[in-house]
């Protein structure tokens, strides 16, 4: 039940008896926001028994205690029944002429709309918790209740510090393509039954190829900071990001931390115009045409009002900097410097906190033009030749419809002095192209059922206004442009085929259109609906779309003294200062605070969180639980970011397709590339240590359960290699991918078994958390789950004396030094699975690896070593460069792996080993403390070598090296080991 809506509420619903109870009249000089709060205090400070009761009351209804629904909702009713209630709603409806735009944009109802009217205004519980926030913000010495949240906001972490290439490489992506052609290919306008009768036009042979249209997809994986680049790409472009994601359910925790939130006004004005069209890409009949008609006016007078917004700002911003764009010209700047000087000011005015955008501020200063006085208080009015604004009313209101209330401003709203500038601005276009919108209909309706009259409402309505913020930039000014970005725009596919073919008309020299989302469906829609939808360009003409842009960096938060402080000579980082590294790689997300402690330690479960769908999946070990779903996209995530998995196109393409998007939409698969002119995707999952760390815990807990959880995975890639297509090696390398995975969390979980326990529960403390997450295993215990307990000894004639370790036949051997010197012990493995069901087997047997007879020999120089040498690996990634047994392994590489916690997978072509496995000796049996301080001369390798051969390999290939030699010291040695497995071989050999 909800409490009784005051019939004062509506604007035009409501009687106004004039009954001001303000100690000033209307007509005085307060500023708006001085008005709203004079009332407000008035009404929270009040004394009177009134007052105090209604008050009192309030506390009751918004305690944050669990009440039951009964009880709350009486609470709610008597305070919204109040008479004291109806009297401050009263008198701030008197006074809306008065009060802040935003105000009123944000607590009144402001829309003639019905419908978004319903949509727009808060629950009637929501109105006192809005009008007492403003009060105690306006006023910190009044402070008023308890209702509001200490939650942190999703905008507190929006502001970090943004480092990284990202936004260079936006730039140059975008003027790179604006230098290629400086407008759009002129259209011809015809129906699709009507494009055969017309050839292709002639085109000067340097212009072969034109582009479609300047429309940019910006597609990436969640948690690059798309978002965030294209905020920042305003402070040296003029534009703005308009955000167009769905709505969010208070408990989805998959997006609780994206920011900014919707932008309700443009999204319900598009949403308008989409639903005009009914999906009818190609209308035919005149009713079709009307509708298709009526939804591209609508488009066209958003982005016109739009783009007269941002040139009318720009324009009032030169005029203020007369010494530098006035005739003559009285500034000595670079005026390349003097336009970057406005281009900011005009940034940092939509987007700082008196904006509304975020509370803190959000970009750093960059070199400005000294002529240039950059406004800091920009609450403030600055004076003005220009007489922008219009002046305050003064008249006494009367009885009147919203309409009169709020009349159409002539301008946009003061760039300083308007409190929360964004909304109004937004709130301003939206109301403005309704305007236009409906005049256009109105002067068009004799030819709306036209099918060219898209091209005559642009040219007369569309194209002056973006002439003239085209214009705005000096002559001088050489590779500029301007632009708007649509954020989450996949949540309305098609209205982007609207937008393109309106742009596509409008003939932009250099405005851009950003479309940004995490679905690459974007691109094919690029190429194929954008191409009907224009209803001239198709794959066979000389049209293109743009490149879309990808190149978002990874470890961008990983700075250049921690880089040189990782690789010094003399050792200056601890182990676990090592581990609290972490959040600083990968994507820029995980240096956000939601994903680690103040000291580096990452939360493991928040991550995963953001890697499976839906947030808070777990596992399942019933038996019928894989048949639901061949393809199970959170196993798959979970397994890429262990193992490295190549996906090729060689199933189905509609099963690829849609596997790839998932993975990229949902599950933080990285886009590599996309190609504009094919549906060709390079795909990867690149290494991310936070990532990867938080999906190693995920697979760890009890050991019968960690066996459990390998054997899902396994059996999830054996569903969906064939659909999917995964680019298994022929040598059999993935299998041995797994198992040398599988062993490491199989021992974590036995070493770790009460840390890792204690790690799940929701209020696991750091400590426990870094214990669960960081803990080394010993290569003893690794060894023992990977091949077993089953040795032999054998002896060779040939020197030095080598130890082998080997599967089926053969082994490989520890070397010591750089002349490969050898240790004189050996063991074999028990057996390897050389299927997949066998995998399965294998991991659901944890006592299989220790059946045989004999057992390890403790006192071996091997077994020592073991004892000493640890790993910390928890994903395998793929090698950039060939590093053979003939070449010697930079020690920088193994401090490259060992940071990242991460084992290299050779390329395809190399000869010798497939895998090298960091590992840090230790003085002692003991693991290294973390106070230790990390030497990278402790640093030595596992190299495993896999062979699949028809034929027993030779006794060459079984005794060559596999491993590179190391680089060290001159008379020093260093002890590796390396692995042999033959697939092919037989165990009892």
């Amino acid at each position: 039940m909800h409490p009784v809506k005051p019939r004062e509420i509506g604007l035009d619903q409501v009687e106004v008896v004039p009954k001001p109870q303000s100690s000033r009249p209307p007509s005085s000089p307060l500023t708006p926001e001085q008005h709203l709060q004079r009332i407000l205090c008035r009404y929270t400070t009040n004394e009177s028994d009134t007052a105090k009761l209604w008050l009192t009351t309030a506390t009751a209804a918004f305690q944050a205690k669990k009440l039951d629904i009964q009880t709350r909702s009486r609470s709610l009713e008597a305070l919204f029944r109040a008479s004291y209630y109806h009297e401050l709603i009263r008198e701030l409806i008197f006074n809306v002429r008065l009060l802040p735009n935003a105000f009123v944009h944000d607590v009144l109802d402001t829309s003639q709309n019905p419908a978004v009217q319903t949509m727009h205004l808060d629950p009637p519980e929501l109105f006192l918790e809005t009008f007492l926030r403003c009060a105690h913000q306006s006023d910190p010495t009044h402070h008023t209740s308890s209702l509001t949240t200490t939650t942190p906001s999703p905008s507190t972490y929006f502001n970090q510090p943004f480092y990284g290439p990202s936004l260079s490489l936006l730039q140059g992506h975008i003027t790179v393509h604006n230098n290629i052609f400086t407008t759009s290919a002129k259209p011809i306008h015809s129906d699709e039954d009507k494009a055969e009768e017309y050839s292709e036009p002639e085109l000067p042979v340097p212009n072969w190829q034109k582009y479609y249209i300047k429309v940019l997809p910006i597609l990436q994986s969640s948690g690059f900071g798309k978002t965030r680049m294209c905020v920042q790409l305003s402070t040296i472009s003029p534009g703005m990001l308009i955000c167009l994601r769905h709505k969010t359910q208070a408990d989805d925790k998959q997006h609780q931390e994206s920011f900014p939130p919707q932008d309700s006004l443009v999204f319900e004005y598009f949403q308008r115009c989409r639903d005009r069209i009914f999906n009818a890409e190609f209308p035919t009949t005149p009713e079709d045409h009307e509708r298709f008609n009526q939804a591209h006016l609508g488009v066209l007078a958003w982005l016109a009002i739009y783009c007269k917004t941002i040139a009318f700002y720009l324009e009032q911003l030169k005029r203020n900097a007369h010494d530098c764009f006035g005739t003559p010209r009285r500034c000595d700047s670079d005026p390349r410097l003097c336009w970057q000087t406005i281009v900011y000011q005009l940034a940092v005015a939509i987007h700082s906190p008196s904006s509304g955008f975020l509370p803190n501020k959000l970009f750093e200063q960059p070199q400005t033009c000294p002529r240039i006085p950059l406004v800091q208080d920009l609450s403030d009015s600055l004076s003005s030749n220009d007489a922008t604004t219009t002046s305050t009313p003064t008249e006494q209101p009367t009885n009147r419809t919203k309409a009169e209330l709020y009349a159409q401003m002539q301008t946009p709203p003061q760039l300083f002095g308007t409190r929360r500038l964004r909304s109004v601005m937004l709130e301003y276009i939206c109301k403005s192209a309704t305007e236009l919108d409906q005049e256009m209909c109105i002067q068009l309706a004799a030819c709306l059922k036209e099918p060219e009259l898209l091209v005559t409402a642009i040219e007369e309505y569309l194209k002056p206004h973006l002439d003239r913020l085209e214009q705005s930039a000096p002559d001088k000014t050489a590779q500029s442009f301007s632009f708007i970005a649509l954020d989450e725009c996949g949540s309305m596919p098609d209205l982007l085929q609207i937008i393109r073919r309106v742009w596509f008309h409008a003939l932009p020299m250099s405005t851009w259109i950003l479309l940004i989302d995490a679905d690459p469906c974007l691109v094919p829609l690029a190429e194929d609906t954008s191409h009907k939808s224009s209803r001239r360009t198709s794959s066979g003409s000389r049209h293109r779309v743009t490149q879309p842009f990808s190149f978002m960096p990874l470890d961008v938060n990983f700075s250049e003294q921690q880089r040189q402080n990782l690789f010094a000579d003399v050792p200056t980082l601890t182990l676990r200062k090592l581990n609290q590294l972490l959040p600083t790689l990968g994507r820029p997300l995980w240096y956000n605070k939601l994903y680690h402690s103040e000291q580096g330690v990452i939360y493991p479960r928040a991550i995963i969180d953001k890697l499976l769908y839906p947030a808070g999946w777990q596992w399942n070990f019933r038996p019928f639980w894989m048949h639901h779903d061949a393809i199970n996209q959170n196993l798959l995530a979970l397994v890429s970011q262990r193992i490295y998995l190549e996906v090729s196109s060689r199933s189905a393409p509609k099963s690829w397709y849609g596997f790839i998007q998932n993975q990229i939409g949902q599950h933080l698969r990285f886009i590599g590339r996309i190609y504009s002119a094919s549906d060709s995707i390079i795909t990867n999952t690149p290494s991310e240590p936070p990532l990867s760390a938080a999906a190693a815990w995920f697979f760890r807990g009890e050991p019968k359960d960690t066996h459990l959880k390998w054997g899902k995975v396994i059996e999830a890639l054996v569903h969906a290699n064939e659909p999917v297509g995964f680019n298994l090696g022929t040598k059999g390398e993935h299998g041995v991918a797994v198992l040398c995975t599988m062993a490491i969390d199989v021992a974590a979980s036995q070493l770790y078994s009460d840390v890792l326990k204690q790690s799940l529960s929701p209020s696991a403390n750091t400590s426990s958390i870094y214990a669960a997450v960081f803990g080394l295993v010993p290569v003893r215990r690794w060894l023992r789950w990977l091949i077993g307990g089953r040795i032999h000894h054998a002896a060779f004639s040939f020197p030095p004396p080598t130890t082998h370790v080997g599967s089926g036949e053969d082994g490989g051997h520890v070397g010591s030094g750089e002349d490969g010197g050898h240790v004189g012990d050996a063991m074999e493995e028990d057996s390897v699975a050389s299927s997949s069901a066998d995998l399965e087997s294998e991991s659901m047997s944890p006592n299989s690896a220790f059946a045989a007879a004999g057992t390890m020999d403790e006192t071996s120089a091997l077994w020592r070593w073991a004892g000493r040498a640890w790993l910390n690996f928890k994903h395998i990634v793929p090698s950039e460069d060939q590093v053979n047994a003939q070449k010697v392994l930079d020690a920088e590489e193994l401090v490259q792996l060992w940071f990242r916690q991460a084992a290299a997978q050779c390329i395809t072509n190399q000869s010798g080993w497939d895998f090298l496995i960091p590992v840090y000796e230790s003085n002692t049996n003991e693991a290294p403390s973390d106070a230790e301080m990390f030497d990278k001369a402790k640093l030595s390798y596992i190299a495993i070598q896999v062979k699949n051969c028809i034929k027993r390999p030779s006794k060459a290939v079984r005794d060559g090296e596999v491993g590179p030699r190391l680089a060290m010291a001159e008379g020093k040695q260093k002890e590796c080991l390396e692995l042999f497995f033959d697939l092919k071989g037989h165990h009892d050999h």
